[in-house]
């Protein structure tokens, strides 16, 4: 009996030295009250990145912060116009503005017969110009200037201040040298313009400047101004 009982209590403590080695082996489990100090931190997902963008990302590679990530959709200007096919209808815009508001001005204070029935023309011509290079602009989604630049405004000043016979040399020596610039400027962009509207309007409107050059010549005062035309502006054709 007395050697029964000695072998009980051995396997007594063998089991309890087993419990124990167990106990050492396996991290305690997470209860309700939260993970003890042991156990691994949740890793927090970078801010501004989506699940999608870290599913898709190569294996061990960083997430791409969220300002290198997201692509602005803002714009200052949305049109898909090169940038010489904005400046073409930007430049056309403001001299087809100075050109109505001078017609304007020499339709009510010309003096000679033929300069104000010429400005009736050019108000009229123009101001329908001004409309396709609006619906244009428009259609590609570029704003254009409603006044007249800062580098025109003397002009359209002297104009305003001038009268009588003055005034009419002065209108006809503006108009001249006006369209010789936006033939030379018309003629460059229906030639050279990406973009199939533009260059047809540009083509389009040709004709008409090279008849407003060609009557401005024939009037009183054209013969003061610089005969320096741009190469072209006497052409017929567009």
């Amino acid at each position: 009996m007395p050697g029964l009982k000695a072998t009980g209590l051995a396997l007594l403590a063998v089991s309890a030295l087993a419990v124990s080695g167990c106990n050492r082996e396996n991290p305690p489990s997470t209860n309700t009250q939260g993970p003890p100090d042991s156990a691994p931190q949740p890793v927090p997902t970078p801010t501004g990145t989506t699940g999608s963008q870290l599913d898709n990302a190569p294996a061990g590679s960083a997430a791409a912060p969220a300002s290198s990530v997201a692509v602005s959709t803002s714009a200052a200007n949305p049109s898909d116009l090169t940038l010489a096919d904005q400046n073409f209808l930007t430049g056309a815009a403001t001299a087809g503005l100075l050109e109505v508001a001078a017609a304007r001005a020499a339709a009510q204070k010309a003096t000679h017969a033929g300069v104000k029935a010429y400005a009736g023309m050019l108000l009229k011509d123009h101001t329908a110009t001004n409309a396709e290079l609006r619906a244009l602009a428009a259609k590609k989604q570029l704003d254009l200037p409603a006044e007249i630049g800062a580098g025109q405004a003397p002009t359209l000043a002297a104009l305003t201040n001038a009268s009588g016979a003055a005034f009419d040399r002065m209108f006809v020596q503006t108009v001249v040298s006006a369209h010789r610039s936006d033939i030379a400027l018309f003629e460059q962009a229906a030639r050279d313009a990406r973009d199939a509207d533009v260059r047809a309007f540009a083509g389009k409107a040709l004709p008409k400047l090279r008849e407003h050059l060609s009557a401005a010549l024939k009037l009183p005062g054209a013969s003061e101004v610089g005969t320096n035309a741009p190469a072209g502006s006497e052409r017929k054709g567009p």
